[in-house]
This record gives structure tokens, C-alpha cells and sequence, in this order.
């Protein structure tokens, strides 16, 4: 008590003092009464060469930034042999063509896979994204899934529209239009839209949200299908007793099988071609 602190306000280094409460060493404190006057960073205390050791790396920093002295190689930014560079990152995409990315990626991973057995870790590393860039875009594989389901449909069905826009006979329509929808793979994914309904359907027992996408998706495709098919009655090729909307759900049936066939090897390419004769007799004849 009444004596000089040791550590005062801001943890300055002690000082010599006059009234001999200097802590430094008792060699400093002699070489300075002696007249011997050592380099300052011999007089510091052991705590102040601790706290000031990269002093000298920092003025050296600063000597780089400064406009008079010529630049080191460090401060140059002209790489040295055995020096790691660093990769400039990607260019970021808008966020519409980042989404349209990662479903054409996910398209190709679920078809060469499945829902379940697909996880998001393995679709974000085939895009080359991380797994937080994939969920900024999709809150979930689920709704990632759904997404896949409707841009294989609209590819689909562009590709039905460009038929029937092409080809001047409705008779050939129907035909055209069942051989890709069960057999036909899309370019850009290798995707049969058919297996992701399938995969889907294995899904929707245990999810309500799978049930009731579905119930929509399947009820757009129907009455798609099933307009088509009034249309080539139209034109006097499908009988006109056929029940249209009933046709259109056999229709959908039908590449549920062609899915079945293909993934267990039940069906070969000539089941396919008599299951669609039948159906077209069944179709355009009068029975």
C-alpha cells in the first residue's frame, strides 16, 4: 500500500524510477548509472520484447506500402517459386440460371439413381456447388424432386407440341406421341419422365406433400393428353365412342409399365411395339 503500482492504467512497461521502485533488472538499472548505454531493445523489460516481437515485420509492411521505397517481392504480388497462389472463385450466375443449373444436374443424378438412394450432398458436388448454394434455391430434396418432375414434363410435353405443330396427319400424332413418352430419353438429362413419376409414386405413401403434388402434376398431364385425343377424334382417326378422359389415363398407365419393364428387364422392344398396336386398333377400330 502507498507504493508505485506495477501494472497501471494500460499496462505500460515500468519505468526507472527515482525512488529506486523500478522492477526492471538490477544489471539494467547499473548499466544506465555506469554511463554505459545499451541498444533500447536490450533495456526492455522481458513482457515489452514479448508484446513487441513482429514490430519489426510491421515496419517492414509498412516500408512495402510506402511510395518511396521500391516495392519487396512480398509486396509486389509477383509469385515466388514454391509460393501457393490463390484460385480466384467462380463467377457467381443470377440466381435464375443458378436454380436452372442444379435442376438439369439433379435431373441426370435421380435418373442415373433414385429419390431415396440420392442424397443432396451427391447432386451439390456434381454441380460443384456447396450444399448451402443448393438450399438458398430449394428448401428441400423433396421440393428439389418436384422440380425435376416438372422440368422433365415441360420438356415433354414442348416436344409433343413440336410433333403435332410438324407432322400434318393426326393420325400419326398418337403414335408419335406414345413411343416418347414411354421409350424416348430427353438430350440434355437421359431422364424418362415416366421413371421420375414412378419414383414419386414409391414415395407417396409415406408423404402427404408427395401425394398431393402428384395429385396435381398427374392431373395436368391427363387433361393434356386427353385434349390431344379429343382432337384427333376430331379428325375422324380415334373412334368417337372412346372415352377420351378414360383413354388418357390409360395412356398414363402405360408409361408406368414401360418404366416397370425397363427397370426390372420385363419388357423387351417388341412388347412395347404390340402394346402400342393394340392399342391404336383398340383406339381407331370400332370393337
Amino acid at each position: 500500500m502507498g507504493g508505485a503500482e506495477r501494472l497501471p492504467s494500460g499496462r505500460r512497461v515500468a519505468r526507472h524510477r527515482g525512488d529506486g521502485r523500478d522492477h526492471r533488472r538490477a544489471a539494467d538499472c547499473g548499466a544506465v548509472e555506469s554511463g554505459v548505454r545499451r541498444p533500447v531493445h536490450q533495456r526492455l523489460s522481458p513482457r515489452a520484447v514479448r508484446r513487441g516481437r513482429h514490430r519489426s515485420r510491421r515496419s517492414g509492411d509498412r516500408r512495402c506500402a510506402g511510395a518511396e521505397d521500391p516495392p519487396s517481392r512480398a509486396c509486389s504480388g509477383r509469385r515466388e517459386p514454391g509460393r501457393v497462389t490463390q484460385i480466384s472463385p467462380p463467377l457467381r450466375l443470377p440466381a435464375a440460371e443458378r436454380r436452372q443449373a442444379l435442376v438439369e444436374t439433379a435431373l441426370r443424378v435421380f435418373s442415373e439413381g433414385s429419390y431415396r438412394g440420392t442424397t443432396t450432398a451427391e447432386i451439390a458436388r456434381a454441380a460443384r456447388v456447396s450444399e448451402p448454394i443448393l438450399y438458398r434455391h430449394f428448401a428441400s430434396k423433396r421440393d428439389l424432386y418436384f422440380a425435376c418432375i416438372d422440368e422433365a414434363w415441360k420438356r415433354l410435353r414442348m416436344l409433343w407440341e413440336e410433333t403435332i405443330a410438324s407432322e400434318p396427319d393426326p393420325a400419326n400424332w398418337m403414335q408419335i406421341m406414345a413411343k416418347s413418352y414411354i421409350c424416348l430419353r430427353d438430350a440434355k438429362s437421359g431422364v424418362v419422365v415416366s421413371d421420375l413419376w414412378m419414383q414419386a409414386v414409391v414415395e407417396a405413401g409415406d408423404d402427404a406433400e408427395v401425394r398431393k403434388f402428384l395429385k396435381r402434376h398427374m392431373r395436368e398431364v391427363h387433361d393434356y393428353m386427353a385434349e390431344v385425343i379429343r382432337r384427333v377424334q376430331a379428325a375422324g382417326v380415334i373412334n368417337a365412342a372412346r372415352d377420351a378422359d378414360a383413354e388418357a389415363w390409360i395412356s398414363l398407365a402405360g408409361g408406368l409399365l414401360g418404366t416397370i419393364g425397363r427397370r426390372v428387364g420385363l419388357l423387351k422392344d417388341s412388347d412395347f411395339e404390340s402394346i402400342r398396336a393394340s392399342r391404336r386398333e383398340w383406339m381407331t377400330g370400332s370393337a
